[in-house]
């Protein structure tokens, strides 16, 4: 039955609204990173969004719809620019330049505010521990200062008042143990027990210092309290041996302390290192996506990315070569084709105006059949050559007679020579 091509197209397309199986079907279209919203009209390329013109959006859904379809320009002009359009094919060269330039922009920039952020981080995160660590370290060290102070005055009270004085030190030092060690190592005061019923010290390394030197300190579990302990012993002018002792997770609370402030400046350095890691990727890739890939020798780029230009300058000379070989190879397959239709046209055109003797009829017939023979094998070289270029068979050699062909030539240029001498 006769029938209209856009008639057919529309009866397709509407059989497969009618199925499910249009490609617009879905609002939202996926492929290799790229999310196209159909409602929202928006793309995002990795989670990043980004701008694209009317035509662009058109062009990257149409694609995007057609993931396995391969589209001729022709094709992409009348579905994106319509019918009505003027231009020429290149406008699609340039719109896809164009287009995976700010794909491919999204997806760099993305990777390179990510690193610039992670570096950042990194170094932020590294610089607050060390400063943790600075501050626990130089805390420490004043408690150490702050807990032989304290052992020195309370040794130096003792030698003045007695050991009454160490009956007010349960208010007088909030968080800070005192005990006072008898010569033979027995407990005779401690401010965190009412019975002094406790194992014998003398062996305890801070109190051998002090009852050999005068001063002794020392760090370690402390198995009446259960923590770490930081102790220092003096020695009193009676021989015994005053000790003060303060745990080392209150050296840590205190760094601890800092750390709200610390978290806050991070926080506040990470926000702004982000800001600038995105403005700054932008700067970096802006320049690239400006390329001039048809001169790119021209362009004023990084110096890191001169090699890739020459490397596609190179890329175009031989496109061009290829180009101007193939309409080279198409005007002479031109040519040859023209030679033996114009033979056999000549032929036919002599036989048929009655200017062939009935003897020659034969003769004539089998140069015209000879001519189509000859054109046979022009096509069937033709196709060879395609499947060269292609690669899908390896050349091959074969002898040439010269002589025959230069006489077959002539003969086969006899008659049309004879007709523009006539002429």
């Amino acid at each position: 039955k006769p029938f209209g091509m856009m008639e057919l197209v529309s009866r397709i397309r509407a059989v497969l609204r009618r199925s499910g199986r249009s490609a617009e079907s879905s609002d939202v279209l996926n492929c290799n990173g790229i999310s196209l919203d159909q409602k929202r009209h928006e793309v995002y390329v990795k989670g990043a969004r980004i701008d694209l013109t009317l035509k662009e959006y058109e062009l990257l859904r149409l694609l995007m719809s057609n993931l396995e379809v391969v589209m001729t320009r022709d094709q992409i002009l009348e579905k994106v620019w319509g019918y009505s359009f003027d231009g020429e094919t290149r406008t699609v060269d340039v719109h896809m330049r164009t287009l995976r330039g700010k794909l491919g922009e999204a997806g760099m920039r993305k990777k390179i505010q990510n690193s610039m952020f992670m570096v950042v981080a990194a170094s932020l995160l590294v610089a607050y521990a060390i400063t943790i660590l600075f501050m626990y370290g130089k805390i420490r060290e004043i408690t150490e200062k702050n807990i032989r102070q304290q052992a020195v005055y309370i040794g130096a009270a003792i030698n003045i008042s007695g050991e009454s004085y160490l009956s007010r030190l349960d208010k007088a030092w909030p968080g800070t143990r005192v005990t006072l060690i008898s010569q033979d190592g027995k407990v005779l005061y401690d401010t965190d027990e009412g019975e002094y019923s406790f194992e014998n010290h003398k062996d305890r390394p801070e109190v051998e210092q002090a009852l050999r030197g005068g001063e002794g300190s020392d760090i370690r579990h402390s198995a009446t309290i259960g923590e770490d302990m930081l102790y220092y012993a003096v020695r009193l002018d009676d021989g015994n041996v005053i000790r003060v002792a303060q745990t080392l997770s209150t050296v840590w609370k205190t760094a601890m302390q800092f750390m709200p402030v610390m978290l806050g400046i991070v926080a506040v350095m990470m926000a702004a290192a982000y800001f600038i890691a995105k403005q700054q990727s932008r700067r970096l890739v802006q320049p690239i996506n400006r390329l001039n890939l048809d001169e790119p020798l021209e362009n004023d780029i990084y110096e890191e990315l001169q090699p890739l230009l020459r490397r596609i300058d190179e890329q175009n000379r031989q496109k061009d070569a290829v180009a101007n070989m193939r309409k080279e190879f198409s005007a002479n397959v031109s040519h040859e084709l023209k030679t033996p239709l114009t033979s056999i046209s000549g032929y036919a055109e002599i036989m048929r105006d009655g200017l062939v003797k009935p003897e020659d009829m034969q003769k004539f017939a089998n140069r015209i059949y000879n001519e189509a023979e000859r054109l046979i094998h022009l096509v069937n070289d033709i196709i060879k050559l395609s499947k060269l270029d292609e690669g899908k068979i390896s050349a091959q050699k074969e002898e040439v007679n010269l002589f025959a062909l230069s006489r077959e030539i002539c003969d086969r240029l006899q008659q049309t020579a004879r007709k523009n001498c006539r002429k």
